[in-house]
């Protein structure tokens, strides 16, 4: 698991900056999550099916596009005849801005598309074009809005006629208003059956003031995508992309995809009763209506952002119904869907149901150009709206003319190309139907219609690879998936937005069969991995590494899910790696990667990862009492922590803690343990706002835990030189550790690096000043050199690498407890110093022979840090009070000494390091 190591927190974060460094201009949010991925290529040449990149050798990449402009490119890339036609356009030197005039390509467009929709649906439409797929969706909003309002005001206009007639009624005769009339104002609008026609007539206005004044209602499907403009967005369910702008917008009712009882409900929702009156002769007749304050529903007959996903007929149908008897537009959004991909010209033309509104854009514009249309039913169509709803954009010529182009491509030889992709279509799913028959535990669903197909990877939940894991539970795996497919297959794929586990597939109809056997064979290699949970070879390309040398069978761990909670008291633990190669304990797929390997892995794709809980166990004092641990992993390593605040980064570090932080709290968790750097880049736990759990640096019991067993290692091989130095003691945690020890020390070096002479000062004060008469002599250094001298050295910075090394030290016996984590010792210290003694500091031991197993956490069996310790005790000991918040004291240690003896936990034996293995147990004999 990720490190938890003793927090050797400097007085504030600011340690972290250098002034020597310049901030580097951060790379945009979208740059850094395709380098995370490893989609972070630049294409410079596109031809039919493929793309083309120049790697970082020079070397030009050719990539078979599977993502097609997400439907954009049904007819490939810089399709020659459409290539053609812009050339013609261009040496015609046809005007693009001549808005405002007879534009005889576009009313041609218009005519062709009126024509197929007529063909398609035996309904008459009229086209209106625009420029993109959302701005299509404006336009459908726009006009239906603009229909309502006309009947709405059709409807008020004839009351007020009828108001007008029945004044001179009454001045001529008598007006008979029968008792049910009265009866169906009472019963409909709840209103007094004792009032006159003129006021009958103004409480059927009132009404329609009154649902004017309401917000319209759209209908959409869950699931569904329909564009990011704001109208657009109102009618996309998914909250990453509607939450920010969520005060904006219209009002959107989502109904449950094939639920027609659902669709009923909300519709009935918006329903508001109306009274219509008919003035016959001398007598006033009524009868009781409902008005649906809904404008449209709009419906994808596939979503392709949604997962692939087809709507079934029956659906299509109760839809169509309650839009004919509601009097509202259904609108099918065939801009992915439509231009033959499907195997006909209109995916919905399949169904049979025949919808009032259709919006077409993507490949409408041949991959070339930027064009939509909204096609509208004539018996629907208000011809002023286009005076209304106008465009700098759309209309002209040269999108216009492609546009036709393109659909006499689909349209030509009785629709050949439409056939064909239906054909490949089938074709392509038959033999992803075999993969999953083969990976039925990895691949859930193939689905789709012609060119219009998806692959949906099951989760990796209980799966032994952490990384995958931590990928699927964060919707990431299939852009890992396609970061794969491109790097180590040349293949180019997307998942889609609203179900990531999902591979859309939109090639071009133009796709060999040879394309979609090495497309099917790069998956068959996909599902293997994932069988195997090999993350290793899926990631590989992130840490540099080609699959070609890391593509052997790995031996398959079994899955270790994550145990449920089960303690009435929680405590949880967030850490983060120390070292990059700690990755390796976490997942045993990255067990030949190197420490540089780790850190390419860890540099590129941890930046995407957001904290998880990566295990839970339980831990029980000397008496039986329990508690529950969740251990919380944010995926940055130490050195990572370091350079991000350097480079003026640290807000993405914090941001990642406080949010782990929440994590901790959705775990139930009453206590809060910070290892590693995250105490420090909170300020000592300062800046983490907690009044319902305890939070803690653990740095009291790290402390205690180095003094007791560095002090009994010196006793037990009867150190003669007890001249103590403290490296790191410009620190608060450094501090503390030298006034506690010192009244067992002959004299006292405390070292600190250069530039923090005037600090070191200001702790020797602080030292006299405590200890009085029982301080020794205490001298200061930025010289690691001075170590020299010293007997007993006690190492606590925040480096992110080792400081010290042989030559800082003497070649007499010496023991140096090392608390730092990383590691402060240089590792050729165990090997060139044989009278060195490491001691890793800051373990505690476990009571009753319990062991707690942390992958990536290195100490001895039965042993456990500190700061880890610190937390569990704290909640087995009901403890109303942390000691390891802001700054360190020493009455705090040894207020935490005594809560780890109270417990039962120990401080011996103690381990020291050694040349050939991480931890050798030693004991006083």
């Amino acid at each position: 698991m990720v490190g938890g190591k003793s927090d050797i927190t400097p007085d504030s974060p600011s340690s972290f900056a250098r002034e020597d460094v310049v901030p580097q201009k951060a790379p945009s949010h979208l740059e850094s999550s395709l380098r995370a991925a490893g989609l972070d290529v630049n294409y410079t040449k596109a031809k039919g099916d493929y793309l083309y990149y120049e790697n970082a050798q020079g070397c030009t990449v050719e990539v078979l596009d599977l993502v097609g402009g997400y439907g954009a490119s049904l007819l490939g890339h810089n399709n020659p005849q459409l290539v053609e036609v812009l050339q013609r356009l261009l040496q015609e030197q046809r005007p693009f801005n001549s808005q405002g005039s007879l534009r005889k390509s576009a009313q041609s467009l218009c005519s062709s598309l009126s024509s197929i929709a007529e063909r398609e649906t035996g309904q008459p439409y009229s086209a209106i074009l625009g420029s993109t797929g959302s701005g299509a969706v404006e336009a459908a909003l726009k006009h239906a809005e603009f229909e309502f309002q006309r009947r709405f005001d059709q409807k008020r206009q004839e009351l007020m006629d009828l108001q007008r007639r029945l004044h001179l009624i009454v001045r001529e005769k008598d007006l008979v208003i029968p008792q049910t009339v009265r009866h169906i104002f009472e019963s409909t609008l709840g209103v007094a059956s004792n009032l006159n026609a003129t006021q009958l007539v103004e409480c059927c206005i009132e009404q329609l003031n009154k649902i004017s004044k309401t917000p319209p209602v759209v209908l959409a499907l869950e699931g569904g995508f329909h564009g990011k403009s704001t109208g657009a967005l109102s009618l996309t369910e998914n909250l990453n992309y509607r939450t920010p702008w969520s005060r904006l917008g219209i009002e959107t009712s989502f109904v449950p995809k094939g639920d027609s009882a659902a669709l009923d409900a909300i519709i009935q929702k918006a329903c508001f009763p109306h009274v219509e009156l008919e003035l016959t002769g001398n007598t006033l007749s009524a009868k009781s209506r409902s008005i649906f304050n809904i404008i449209a529903a709009f419906v994808e007959p596939i979503q392709g952002e949604g997962g692939v996903l087809q709507i079934n007929r029956s659906f299509l149908v109760a839809l169509r119904n309650h839009a004919t008897a509601k009097n509202f537009p259904l609108v099918f959004d065939e801009i992915q869907s439509g231009m033959g991909r499907t195997g006909t010209f209109f995916a919905s033309t399949q169904s049979g149901v025949v919808p009032d509104y259709i919006l077409l854009s993507k490949a409408l514009g041949g991959g070339l150009s930027k064009v939509s249309a909204l096609l509208i039913h004539s018996e629907r169509y208000l011809p002023e709206f286009e005076m209304l709803h106008t465009s700098t954009f759309a209309k002209d010529d040269y999108s216009s003319e492609v546009a036709s182009a393109a659909i006499g491509l689909v349209e030509e030889n009785n629709g050949a190309l439409m056939k064909r992709c239906f054909q490949q279509g089938q074709i392509l799913k038959e033999r992803l139907s075999r993969i999953q028959a083969d990976y039925p535990d990895v691949v859930a669903d193939i689905r789709g219609r012609g060119l219009l197909l998806a692959i949906e990877i099951f989760p990796c939940g209980d799966n032994s690879s952490l990384f995958l894991r931590w990928a699927s539970e964060q919707g990431l795996l299939g852009y890992a998936i396609a970061g794969y497919l491109l790097r180590e297959h040349s293949i180019r794929i997307a998942p889609t937005l609203s179900n990531p586990n999902t591979l859309r597939i939109q090639p071009s109809a133009y796709i060999s069969s040879n394309d979609i056997e090495r497309f099917c064979r790069a998956i068959e290699q996909v599902a293997r991995l994932l069988k195997e949970h090999n993350s290793g070879t899926l990631l590989g390309h992130l840490a540099g590494l080609a699959a070609s040398r890391t593509n052997s069978l790995l031996v398959k761990a079994a899955p270790k899910p994550l145990t449920p909670r089960t303690e009435s008291r929680q405590v949880a633990f967030i850490a983060h790696l120390l070292e990059p190669q700690d990755a390796r304990a976490l997942d045993l797929s990255l067990s030949h990667y190197s420490p540089e390997q780790c850190t390419g892995l860890l540099q590129r794709f941890g930046p995407l990862l957001r904290p998880v809980v990566l295990h839970r166990d339980h831990i029980q004092n000397q008496t039986g009492s329990r508690v529950g641990l969740s251990v919380i992993g944010i995926p940055f390593t130490s050195a990572q922590i370091m350079e991000a605040f350097r480079n003026g980064e640290g807000d993405k570090i914090r941001s990642s803690v406080f949010e782990a932080v929440e994590v901790a709290r959705k775990e139930g968790a009453e206590v809060f343990g910070f290892g590693g750097y995250t105490s420090i880049v909170t300020k000592s736990c300062l800046d983490i706002v907690e009044d319902k759990a305890l939070v803690t640096s653990g740095n009291s019991v790290t402390a205690a835990a180095a003094i007791h067993a560095t002090m009994a290692r010196a006793n037990a091989l009867g150190l003669t030189n007890r001249r103590l130095a403290v490296v790191g003691a410009a620190g608060n945690l450094g501090c503390v550790i030298a006034e506690l020890m010192a009244p067992d020390a002959e004299g006292m070096l405390l070292v600190g690096r250069p530039g923090a002479e005037r600090r070191l000062h200001r702790r020797v004060r602080q030292i006299i000043n405590a200890l009085g008469a029982q301080c020794p002599p205490i001298e200061i250094s930025t010289d690691l050199s001075a170590l020299k001298s010293c007997g007993i050295i006690m190492t606590a910075t925040n480096a992110p690498s080792p400081i010290i090394f042989p030559h800082h030290l003497s070649n007499l016996p010496t023991v140096i407890c090392d608390i730092a984590a990383p590691g402060d010792v240089a590792h050729s210290v165990l090997v060139e110093k044989p009278n060195t003694e490491v001691l890793k500091g800051g373990l505690i031991s476990l009571p009753s022979n319990q062991e707690l197993a942390i992958p990536g956490m290195e100490y001895p069996p039965g042993y456990i840090y500190g700061c880890l310790a610190e937390t569990i005790l704290l909640g087995l000991d009901r403890a109303a009070k942390s000691e390891s918040v802001g700054l360190l004291t020493p009455e705090g240690v040894r207020s935490s000494q005594k809560m780890v003896e109270r417990h039962g936990f120990g401080f011996k034996p103690w381990a020291k390091l050694t040349p050939n293995s991480a931890f050798t147990s030693t004991n006083d004999a």
